[in-house]
């Protein structure tokens, strides 16, 4: 399955963003275009848990702690 782009004609802010009901296929918001994500593969998933466990034992003995999947806000003003 290849990554979704919206309509490009469309500008979306943050905040209409953020009001988007939850959906089972990850989205993501960069330079104002709505991008939609694929599940990830088995591959992806493996590689992703072996991260979280290398990053998880590495911090947990400083009091870190490590959350998936993360989610960034640059500023309120995506370019």
């Amino acid at each position: 399955m290849k990554t979704l782009h919206s309509d490009l004609s469309k500008v979306w802010t943050l905040e209409e963003f953020i009001q988007l009901e939850e959906t089972k296929t990850p989205c993501e918001l960069v330079h104002v275009e709505l991008i939609m994500s694929p599940r990830p593969t088995t591959f992806h998933q493996e590689v992703s848990g072996l991260l979280y466990m290398l990053l998880s034992n590495a911090t947990s003995s400083v009091g870190g702690k490590v959350f998936l999947p993360i989610g960034v806000y640059i500023d309120k003003h995506l370019y």
